[in-house]
């Protein structure tokens, strides 16, 4: 018997490509249809009533002929909405082994009635026809005119109760205009909470995956307890699901890890037709943790196909789908995953139009009816999106359409908006408005030549790094002029500007702030003023070029006033605060809690002292219930990434998920991004005992406005609902810069924080800070305390897993300076505040629960060591070090940085090494009178040496020469980090699960070798 194909002669591309690849030697037609369907085969039957009664008429005797099971029952072309179609082969045993499995789980009964939307060349429109039709249900066929414009009316004529949609067509509809709906099951793309929130609550609803080369369906998801879940696609059913390195399929990830998915079982199709090398690339044979087993289970052979989607495991042993492997693309330098961005909620911003008519949409090759058009990009739209991306990822230009163009199985058409934002972006006429519209350089300045020689120096090495994207609609490689670009927007990445500051100290010799060039108002001239500035030489300075500042000694830092007014920002803050305390202060005193069941409110609980702090919580026997905040499309994805955290620091286990609740988050967001429900519980003022704030977006290049929604505008929401409440307490975790004592005034930190080299993060930090203390202060003299802040300094592993933050500057600087073979001897004397996240964590909790011990609303963490005793330490490890007078030391470290210029460790923070190594005398003397005589604890002696011996054992430093300490490279260890970077762990002995159709969630015990380790970050982005 011949296999079937399914043609939708809507689709005409696919059509052709359906009839050239598929051999077909028959085709059924309707009459409508046949002279169309003439040229595809050389027998063509049309379907009408004489051959129904010619079939109902047939001699009894007349059998069907057999068909094996494993021969193809179906192909099926893949939609092609990302690229070009392929032929599938599915077998009669595939596809009937999958509707035994899903029958129960979908559950379409006899007296179903199921709606036929789904185009007929989508496989999913042959699952419900054979799951309908075998049960004895209703198939309810309208007509194409019906089912593409008058849909709700046509289900409800219908009166069907069950439909299969794309996530794309549901949120098309509303479930109000289809009463007699019961079931609805999306399918064919990832689904969306805005997609199906209208929908929760009214009917049963499920979430169905699968790709086509496996069936339509192997996964599905129905969750009944919160609309959030039914985001994940669910557990396998009928086929094994395994989650691999995307990069190495021989590499099987842990519980919680993303990475392909791979599936296995009776339902993987057959391949691709007439193409056995993508056949072979796609569908795999015994990969090699199958074949390898474990001691608990055998190994075996196996055939799966990679889907090629990324997902990982939630806590239930369900899967949430991240997007396509081959979605993750580069903005600007910076990997950004297109899934996660879709994700992200709706935002409503005006737009302008710009002005292009017909003509010019018909020039461009857009499809009239699409009416796509240009949309300018002004300062609030900026302003706007900037709350919610960063800043990498806010658009340089985007048009807008009525509608998205859709596949013709009612998916979103990829590869058609590729098609339409290219043949607009590059259109000969849409480039004037766009120049217009998108602002790469500064406006209306002429172009820089050769007259200008410090601009124009810097403009030609700039002009080397700008990115294809900018080249190709500004093309000028024979360029004798350069536009004066801003360097934020024309597409520079975070290495590049690492690359164009070095450029300047080897050419100038000077260096300039890396925070001037994350300045978003930073252009090639600004940028050439601070240059000859610093330059300190008139006749080099350019014509053009007008300035106040007048450094007081060539190569000196550029300077110059922030811009932000930092006292009127708390004083604004402070204001509102004060406000709310007043209405407060008739109201009585808080209760005590010594010996309740305290319910905590942690935020940043995925941060590195975040889940220190989340751990001794849970074991707290003052605390009943901890509900920590934390990114996430779905309860489950926020819990899952509280849980990594915890598993990379090595102290989760399943007995501390009993008090511990996770709400999906944004500190950016109004109201932290939380629903209706969960805000009103933590402002109803009875709930929450204890608000541990410690969440924050750390990035040592943003702005302070850049920060201020997350960091500043979070931490007054939340210390404004302490403050009504009276009874609950609250702790502010601060930092960003080093703390002296608790007697530093603040219009001295004022002036510290408003210079040009401030940072932002720091800003923002204080602004915070200063907020709280003064609430702090004035709840003091009232009433008593119950807000205040700690200040840790920097921040280690234990002294029991010592599992550190490979991102952080010190471990950092200690693996440079062993590299080198050298350190700086002038800082021998300085004292480094530092302590061990446990002490932090636990300084943190107990403070909460007693603010009146935090001396003038701040407790500091004074734990340190002095850098010699620090050097000495590493020393008694084996390693070789030699003392050097810092410029000296500096010259040692420039050298090494040299060779190895963007792969060597301390490339990013060369800045702040620099800065820190600058005045190291003043340090030393400050140091010498006040914290000479200080001791170090013992425990954090023993807490660096662990921390070290697990850098040791991940990689991250070498062995020591002279050390005969056995690497523990068998353990599970990943070093904490911050950055989109991390260790390449391959997997030894993995648990394979039974064979078991759809379970999958026994995944559970893992080994790892350490084969490879790479610590070098393209970003400073990461949030706690």
């Amino acid at each position: 018997m011949e296999p079937l194909v399914e043609l939708d002669t809507t689709l005409r591309d696919l059509y052709t490509e359906s009839g050239d690849e598929g051999d077909i030697t028959l085709v059924l037609c309707s009459p409508l249809n046949l002279t169309l369907c003439s040229g595809l085969a050389s027998q063509v039957v049309v379907v009408e009533s004489t051959l129904w009664k010619a079939v109902l008429n047939r001699p009894s005797t007349m059998q069907l002929p057999a068909t094996p099971c494993s021969s193809v029952m179906y192909v099926i072309f893949t939609s092609g909405s990302t690229g070009a179609p392929e032929g599938v082969m599915i077998s009669h045993q595939s596809f009937f082994t999958a509707l035994n499995h899903q029958e129960k789980v979908v559950g379409i009964k006899s007296q179903a009635r199921v709606y036929d939307f789904t185009s007929y060349s989508f496989d999913v429109s042959l699952y419900y026809l054979f799951a309908t039709l075998g049960i004895g249900g209703c198939l309810c066929v309208p007509d194409e005119h019906s089912r593409r414009y008058y849909l709700t009316e046509s289900i409800t004529s219908f009166r069907a109760d069950t439909v299969f949609l794309t996530p794309s067509v549901i949120r098309l509809i509303r479930p109000k205009q289809t009463p007699t709906l019961q079931l609805l099951v999306a399918c064919g793309e990832a689904l969306q909470l805005k997609d199906i929130e209208p929908w929760w609550g009214k009917m049963r609803l499920m979430n169905g995956y699968g790709p086509s080369e496996c069936t339509p369906f192997t996964v599905f998801n129905e969750s009944n307890n919160n609309v959030r879940n039914i985001l994940s696609i669910g557990r396998g059913v009928g086929a094994t699901t395994w989650v691999v390195d995307p990069n190495d399929h021989n590499i099987l990830l842990p519980l919680g890890a993303t990475g392909e998915l791979l599936l296995e079982g009776p339902l993987t199709g057959i391949g691709y037709i007439n193409n056995e090398e993508k056949t072979a690339t796609a569908f795999i044979q015994d990969p090699v943790w199958l074949l390898q087993g474990n001691s608990n289970h055998p190994g075996r052979r196996g055939r799966l196909y990679k889907t090629g989607d990324l997902v990982r495991y939630n806590e239930d042993g369900t899967l949430l789908c991240l997007g396509r492997k081959d979605g993750q693309i580069k903005i600007r330098g910076q990997r950004v995953e297109t899934g996660e961005v879709e994700e992200e909620k709706g935002l409503r911003i005006p737009f302008w139009p710009l002005q292009m008519d017909k003509k010019q949409l018909q020039g461009t090759g857009v499809c009239d009816s699409l009416d796509a058009s240009l949309l300018r990009i002004n300062t609030e739209m900026e302003s706007k999106l900037a709350q919610h991306l960063p800043t990498y990822m806010i658009p340089t230009a985007f048009f807008g359409m009525k509608e998205l163009p859709l596949t013709v199985s009612r998916k979103t058409d990829r590869k058609r908006l590729r098609e339409i934002g290219a043949s607009i972006y590059y259109s000969t006429d849409a480039d004037r408005d766009l120049a217009s519209s998108v602002r790469y350089a500064v406006g209306d300045s002429v172009q820089i030549t050769e007259s200008e020689q410090v601009a124009y120096t810097l403009a030609e090495k700039i002009f080397t790094m700008l990115p294809a994207w900018y080249n190709k609609s500004n093309s000028s490689s024979n360029a004798t002029a350069f536009d004066d670009l801003l360097l934020q927007s024309c597409g520079i990445d975070s290495i590049n500007m690492m690359s164009l500051s070095y450029f300047i100290s080897q050419t100038f010799n000077v260096r300039v702030p890396m925070k001037f060039f994350m300045d978003p108002s930073t252009s090639v001239r600004s940028l050439s003023r601070a240059v000859s500035d610093l330059k300190g030489d008139a006749a080099f300075a350019d014509d053009s070029t007008t300035t106040n500042n007048t450094p007081s000694t060539p190569g000196t830092e550029y300077s110059t006033h922030t811009g932000i007014d930092l006292t009127e920002e708390i004083n604004l803050l402070d204001s509102r605060i004060a406000e709310v305390q007043n209405r407060q202060s008739t109201q009585s005193g808080i209760d005590a809690m010594a010996s309740r069941n305290l319910t905590v409110l942690l935020t940043g609980a995925t941060g590195y002292i975040g889940t220190q702090i989340l751990r001794q919580l849970l074991e707290h026997r003052q605390v009943s219930n901890v509900i920590a905040i934390a990114r996430g499309v779905s309860d489950d994805d926020a819990r899952n990434r509280v849980v990594d955290s915890a598993v990379k620091a090595l102290w989760w286990t399943d007995f501390h998920q009993e008090k511990l609740m996770v709400w999906p988050g944004d500190l950016s967001l109004s109201r932290l991004g939380l629903d209706d429900t969960q805000w009103a519980k933590i402002s109803d003022g009875s709930s929450m005992d204890i608000i541990i704030h410690n969440g924050a977006v750390v990035h040592w290049g943003k702005s302070y406005e850049e920060l201020k929604a997350t960091n500043v505008a979070s931490t007054i929401d939340l210390l404004e609902l302490a403050i009504i409440s009276q009874r609950t307490r609250f702790l502010y975790v601060t930092g960003g810069r080093e703390k002296t004592s608790n007697d530093e005034q603040e219009e001295d930190i004022v002036r510290e924080l408003s210079s040009a080299d401030a940072l932002g993060y720091s800003q923002a930090k204080y602004v915070a800070e200063a907020v709280v203390k003064r609430a702090a202060l004035r709840r003091k003299s009232t009433k008593p305390a119950n807000i205040a802040i700690v200040c840790p300094g920097r921040v280690i592993g234990t002294t029991s897993e010592g599992v550190p933050n490979a991102d952080d500057y010190l471990w950092r600087l200690v693996a440079g300076c062993v590299k080198a073979g050298s350190y700086n001897e002038d800082m021998a004397d300085t004292w480094v505040e530092v302590a061990d996240v446990a002490t932090v964590a636990n300084t943190i909790i107990q403070t909460a629960l007693n603010p009146a011990c935090a001396i003038g609303g701040l407790r500091l963490i004074d734990d340190g060591i002095h850098w010699g005793q620090f050097w000495s330490l590493l020393r008694g490890m084996g390693y070789q070090l030699e003392g050097q007078r810092t410029a000296e030391w500096l010259q040692t470290i420039r050298k090494d940085v040299d060779v190895d210029r963007e792969s060597h460790v301390l490339w990013p923070v060369m800045h702040i090494l620099e800065a820190e190594n600058a005045h190291p005398y003043a340090i030393i003397e400050k140091g010498s009178n006040v914290k000479l005589s200080r001791n170090t604890p013992l425990t954090l002696k023993v807490a660096i040496t662990k921390n070290i011996e697990f850098l040791i054992d991940v990689g991250f430093l070498p062995q020591p020469p002279s050390s005969s300490r056995n690497s523990k490279r068998n353990l599970i260890r990943q070093a904490f980090s911050r950055s989109s970077y991390k260790l390449d762990l391959v997997p030894r002995q993995p648990l394979i699960p039974a064979t078991t159709l759809g379970d999958s969630s026994s995944v559970l015990d893992y080994k790892y070798e350490i084969v490879d380790t790479l610590f070098f970050i393209s970003s400073y982005t990461y949030h706690e």
